[in-house]
């Protein structure tokens, strides 16, 4: 869902809201360095499901604006979840080194089918500035063209990384992780105006953030509670892009 408010002395206010399911991933877990007798570890899980939820608000002001376009600047906060559950695991790398995670010489673990709870779970959310440029033009008198750019000048980020005993829904360890960084977002949108008051659209989504300064610690290892190590250095970053189509319904405006 999403609005746009345009006000008074060219001021506006705009943003939007959404959701959806995350279906048919994978997830490659690697690690380094995590036992002295192994210097890296990748596994597969060949199955992933999960959700997401996204929402946007943003005011601004329009510095050009005539009868076919206008172009503003805008400040805003935008607001990103996704949670991730990763089922199987199978050994890439080291398989034959009895203390890699899904090794089949590691009795805590083995190669797990793709049934039963989860092996891993990922929970991640971001939060950000906004700052950016929006505008539009009507290339017919039907047919408009809008987009905006925005640069994320901070980005907040909190994540949960949980590892399971194979699918038996029993916590191995937890590793929460924080930080923050940077970021860049666009969007692109052609519409077909069928009346004055409805138009449809297809469009074009870029997010792109990651964390310049962030950690990780442990605060349960092998399904005990444990005085959380001291952080060492993490880095997170996320990419989404997308098509959509949307349809909208201008009540009064200028």
């Amino acid at each position: 869902m999403f609005a746009r408010v345009d006000m008074p002395m060219n001021w506006f206010v705009k943003g939007f809201v959404g959701g959806g399911t995350i279906k048919n991933g994978h997830i490659n877990d690697e690690d380094f360095g995590i036992d002295p007798a192994m210097a890296y570890t990748n596994t597969n899980s060949p199955e992933v499901n999960g959700r997401s939820r996204y929402a946007v608000v943003d005011a601004g002001y329009d510095f050009l604006r005539g009868p076919a376009y206008k172009v503003g600047a805008f400040a805003g906060y935008f607001y990103y979840q996704q949670t991730l559950n990763a089922y199987g695991c199978t050994q890439i790398a080291s398989p034959a080194n009895p203390v890699a995670p899904c090794a089949p010489g590691n009795p805590s673990f083995q190669p797990v089918p793709p049934t039963g709870s989860a092996i891993l779970t990922e929970y991640d959310k971001w939060q950000a500035l906004r700052l950016g440029i929006a505008g539009e033009m009507m290339l017919t008198d039907r047919i408009k063209l809008s987009g905006e750019a925005a640069y994320l000048p901070y980005v907040k980020f909190n994540g949960e990384d949980n590892h399971f005993f194979g699918n038996s829904g029993v916590l191995a360890s937890v590793d929460p992780q924080w930080g923050h960084g940077r970021g860049v977002q666009f969007e692109s949108i052609l519409s077909y105006m069928v009346t004055d008051q409805f138009s449809i659209g297809v469009g074009g989504r870029y997010w792109g953030m990651w964390t310049t300064d962030a950690q990780k610690t442990r605060v349960i290892a092998e399904g005990v509670p444990i005085v959380a190590p001291p952080p060492i250095p993490f880095r997170a970053a996320v990419e989404q892009s997308g098509v959509f189509v949307q349809t909208s319904y201008k009540f009064s405006g200028r």
